[in-house]
């Protein structure tokens, strides 16, 4: 008997989500259509499944992530504080004075990623001009439906001593776009 995998959980759609997930952080703001890879999973559990594993924290603070992923994802639950992923619906309102791992001097790369959740990446009514590494001198600009601002003023408070920081991936049901902590972000 042969049991099939559904495509997110092959080596293929996890190598290739991979770099679509790199090259998001590459070219912050740039939406990238991961649905051929996902299998008809969210774009949030085709980044997990990319980017964790058993070894991995992850605080899940509004129980975005589908049980069933995040037991193939087998990522260990943490703290937000101590997570290297969190993951929340990018609709909630953060809580004021929420922390996250910003990663230390020597490792600023052990800075948290945020996972949020949105309706809508590429489109909607909050307007995000971005500029710095990766964006064209013209700047980018990126549309999202489903995003609370406060947590771009979260972002910005956790990202004031760099290196040091925190970096947000946006996803809906089929995209995600990559805001690392060097790009500047004005909502417009």
């Amino acid at each position: 008997m042969t049991m099939l995998l559904d495509t997110l959980w092959t080596v293929e759609a996890q190598a290739r989500l991979f770099r679509a997930v790199l090259a998001a952080h590459a070219y912050p703001g740039e939406v990238v259509d991961c649905r051929a890879w996902l299998g008809g999973r969210p774009a949030l559990a085709g980044v997990l499944a990319a980017l964790a594993d058993a070894a991995v924290t992850i605080a899940d603070l509004d129980g975005s992530l589908d049980p069933v992923d995040a037991d193939l994802i087998q990522a260990c639950p943490a703290a937000p504080q101590t997570a290297a992923f969190v993951v929340a619906s990018g609709a909630l309102v953060p809580t004021s004075g929420m922390q996250f791992c910003r990663g230390e001097l020597l490792a600023p790369e052990r800075g948290a990623t945020l996972l949020l959740v949105c309706q809508a990446v590429g489109e909607g009514p909050v307007r995000l001009e971005l500029s710095g590494p990766g964006v064209v001198e013209s700047g980018c600009r990126l549309a999202v439906a489903g995003l609370d601002p406060a947590w771009l003023d979260l972002r910005t408070e956790h990202n004031r001593q760099p290196p040091l920081g925190i970096d947000l991936v946006l996803c809906d049901g089929a995209r995600i776009a990559a805001l690392p902590r060097t790009t500047s972000i004005q909502v417009g």
